[in-house]
């Protein structure tokens, strides 16, 4: 019985023994798995900020080059407007200039040639303005005052180029009386020789 007894007693303590074991085991297990669970969190996290910074930067860098490549679209597109805007300006100016100088080659009547010659202006005049507030845009509302004046300058030298086409009586008026009284248009260039003031004959 001593024995048995002795057998039993040495098989609790082993059993304890081993339950104490795994216990430990688990123990440990389980600290290991909360370390390596805590490990993972940590890395996914700071995985995870370095993906979200990383991404960041690359919109950022996106955004910049998006933006600098639209300005210099935007820069080669106002360029090429500009110097469009240019040539047919330049060549509006050299068709009046060419107009300009027939009539001052040719200055035989004066009265009406001044005015075609202020008229002549316009067309230059318009365009450079046209031209200058599409280089300066801050400038466009002098500009704009510019040429409506110039315009509406323009309007009254083209009545006045009318009257005096038409036909007047030598004081600056024309009268009209009821289609009775009709006037010979005055010819811009000489004839044959005569008098460019007369009529035709």
């Amino acid at each position: 019985r001593e024995t048995e007894r002795a057998t039993a007693a040495r098989l609790n303590a082993t059993d304890e023994r081993e339950k104490a074991d795994v216990a430990r085991q688990q123990q440990a297990t389980a600290q290991m798995a909360a370390s390596l669970r805590g490990y993972v969190d940590a890395t996914t996290d700071a995985t995870r900020t370095e993906l979200s910074a990383d991404i960041a930067k690359v919109y950022d860098t996106l955004g910049d080059y998006k933006a600098t490549t639209q300005t210099r679209f935007d820069s080669e597109r106002d360029l090429i407007y500009n110097w469009i805007a240019g040539t047919f300006a330049l060549l509006c100016f050299l068709i009046s200039l060419a107009g300009v100088y027939s009539h001052t080659r040719h200055f035989a009547i004066p009265d009406v040639q001044r005015k075609i010659l202020a008229m002549l202006w316009l067309p230059p005049l318009y365009s450079f303005c046209s031209w200058l507030s599409l280089l300066y845009p801050s400038t466009s509302s002098g500009l704009g005052m510019v040429r409506d004046f110039y315009e509406a300058y323009t309007i009254w030298v083209f009545v006045s180029f009318l009257i005096a086409v038409i036909g007047d009586d030598h004081s600056g008026e024309t009268t009209f009386v009821g289609g009775h009284h009709h006037h010979q248009p005055r010819r811009l260039g000489g004839g044959g020789g005569g008098d460019p003031r007369a009529g035709p004959p």
